[in-house]
């Protein structure tokens, strides 16, 4: 579930009841009043609360875990995930969707908060459910013994509330003396008294006048960001996004290590791209199923009529495949090697192992930087045959990957002409990677079509596959000239 809610603070003078004259036809319930305590939980060094997370036991039984997702103008949006178990431990399925945030600390009981609210809901003329307003006295301890009190509203939408009613009713309820918006959750504000909720993951401010450092742990920061955020997706079996991106990120941390390591231990960035490898061949793994499923499903879905039981035997023993790379997957996030290897590179984010001054301007080290990549890219090129085989074409894709990494995060720093040679070489990948999908899709249909009993849906799809892969493979050397013009002087 999503929670979107806006937050304000709730003057002296300020009485729930006024909300009769709120206006704009809205119906508005009596109000109900409640008084609950929630026990939330967190590392010792608060790494939950500091990424924006929360997890509190609620009287009832219930558990809730909310975990990052948007704010927009105020407005928390975050997704909520609830379980129903006893007080006394987090439920696992909980502690397993915070492992990218609390990696390899325990979680522990922080803060008790006791909520003493008053609650109305707003609805629309025709009676439908709009959104709740809740007037909460909190009264807060914390595990060290401090302790606080505080009051705030709440402006919560109905699943089906739309964010126009929301900054509607809060434009309303401060015209009745309603304070500002407060833009962190009651959780936040309690652990933040004790001191800053700095976040584990910054990035620094990339400018022409950045130091090489900075590009460095900028890049290292975004991606093990992007590792982080898309950890519960992957979890949870929301799509091919979640895992396409965790994936994209491992690669490019391999990538940065690759490139950056005139600057650092060269020891140091060895095991960590050891298990970054490891990490991205298993996410690889699932998410090329998950391209080839797409695929072939989308190329076979006008195979009817007699070919029909033939086209669902292929693509049930797509999905089996498909269905075992996800296991593999699920079984590595709950490795303590994951949770080992995030710690590291949250550390590695802040603070790489320098061997050499990191306070060179990026501007000055990143030509020296490329220049390696850049020199592996024209050599494979070069010796691109007329007809280059399969493998020889991937083998020219993961060299444009490479260099088109080190342009993209070099662009923050050396501007236009970068960026502009970063877009060329990821469309040359594009179209590598399109001839890559052709060729991968063409030789599993060969290896399974006699396996399936499905050798008269072979032709049609080995067809479509081989118009892409001659249509791609006629258009890479074109793209590559415009790569070569783009390339900064």
């Amino acid at each position: 579930m999503l929670e979107r809610e806006v937050k304000l603070e709730a003057s002296p003078a300020f009485r729930l009841e006024t909300i009769a004259r709120l206006g704009g036809g809205y119906r508005v319930s009596k109000i109900i009043t409640a008084v609950f305590d929630s026990r939330y939980f967190d590392t010792t060094d608060r790494r939950l609360a500091r990424a924006g997370c929360s997890l509190r036991y609620r009287t009832g039984d219930r558990w809730t875990l909310k975990l990052p997702d948007v704010s927009e103008r105020g407005e928390f949006a975050r997704a909520e995930h609830t379980v129903i178990a006893g007080p006394r431990t987090p439920p696992a399925a909980l502690v397993d969707l915070a492992t990218a945030y609390a990696r390899t600390r325990r979680l522990r009981a922080v803060a008790t908060l006791r909520t003493e609210r008053r609650s109305v809901t707003l609805a629309s003329a025709g009676g439908a459910a709009l959104a709740e307003v809740a007037d909460d006295r909190v009264a807060a301890e914390l595990s060290t013994g401090a302790a606080m009190d505080f009051r705030e509203l709440e402006v919560e939408l109905a699943p089906h509330g739309s964010s126009a009613v929301l900054f509607d009713v809060v434009r309303r309820l401060q015209a009745l003396g309603a304070g500002p918006q407060v833009f962190e959750s009651k959780i936040h504000r309690v652990l933040g008294a004790a001191g800053p909720l700095t976040p584990e993951l910054r990035s620094p401010h990339l400018s022409a006048h950045s130091s090489v450092a900075d590009l460095l742990r900028a890049e290292l920061t975004v991606q093990t960001g992007t590792l982080v955020a898309n950890d519960a997706g992957i979890r949870l079996g929301l799509g091919p996004e979640p895992l396409h991106l965790a994936r994209v990120a491992a690669r490019r941390i391999r990538s940065a290590l690759r490139v950056f390591l005139p600057l650092i231990d060269r020891g140091w960035a060895a095991r960590l791209r050891a298990d970054l490898e490891w990490l991205g061949n298993i996410l690889g793994a699932a998410r090329d199923a998950d391209v080839l499923v797409q695929r072939l499903r989308a190329r076979a879905s006008n195979l009817d009529g007699p070919l029909a039981p033939q086209r669902a035997r292929l693509i049930a023993a797509l999905h089996e495949g498909s269905d075992a790379k996800y296991k593999g997957v699920r079984r590595a996030l709950k490795a303590p090697r994951y949770a080992r290897l995030l710690e590291r590179l949250v550390a590695a984010a802040a603070h790489p192992r320098l061997v050499r001054d990191g306070t060179v301007a990026a501007r000055v080290a990143v030509p020296e930087l490329i220049a390696k990549p850049w020199r592996d890219l024209k050599t494979a090129v070069k010796k691109a045959k007329r007809r280059p085989t399969d493998a020889e074409l991937h083998r020219l894709r993961i060299r444009v990957r490479r260099c088109r990494y080190v342009a993209d995060a070099a662009a923050h720093v050396l501007g236009a002409d970068m960026a502009r040679f970063a877009r060329r070489l990821a469309r040359l990948q594009d179209i590598l990677g399109e001839q890559h999908d052709a060729a991968v899709a063409a030789a599993y249909v060969r290896r399974v079509a006699a396996r399936t009993r499905a050798s008269q849906v072979a032709p049609a799809l080995l067809e479509a596959e081989g118009r892409v892969d001659a249509r791609r493979r006629a258009e890479w050397r074109k793209s590559w000239e415009k790569v070569v013009k783009a390339r900064p002087v």
